[in-house]
């Protein structure tokens, strides 16, 4: 069996340093997109869950002052409705309004009128322009 020596210099270690830095800033990068890319998709979570709630607290807001069904002849059983629904109603409301303050706390906002969901998310996106002159 014959060996093979190869030889190392100075330039092609250099070389060789470099490329896996390159290699390990790009993986860095896509590491950093993909995090950014999941905050996008909590913010738009954290939305969704608001409006739901906000949904909820109408729809049992409505149920408690629909009238009682025509099954009920007993006004207590109606008035038990509606008091259910009434609460039911409160802690939607709550959960909403908690939410809410929750949300814009960490900074997240809503896209303004007549704007996308998707040019707000990017509109929203740091910057990832890199000045390649000030690296070394």
């Amino acid at each position: 069996m014959k060996t093979v020596r190869i030889h190392f210099n100075h330039q092609r270690m250099i070389i060789t340093s470099r490329l896996g830095d390159r290699v390990q800033w790009f993986r860095a990068q896509a590491d950093m997109e993909r995090w950014q890319e999941e905050v996008e998709i909590l913010e738009e979570e954290f939305r969704r869950a608001i409006r739901g709630f906000e949904k909820m607290e109408q729809v049992w807001s409505s149920l408690a002052m629909s009238e009682g069904s025509k099954s009920d002849f007993d006004p207590r059983v109606a008035k038990g409705k509606m008091a259910y629904g009434k609460k039911k109603a409160a802690m939607y409301g709550e959960m909403a309004k908690e939410a809410r303050m929750v949300f814009h706390s960490i900074g997240a906002t809503y896209p303004p009128e007549g704007v996308s969901l998707g040019d707000h998310i990017r509109s929203q996106r740091p910057s990832q322009e890199i000045d390649w002159t000030s690296v070394v």
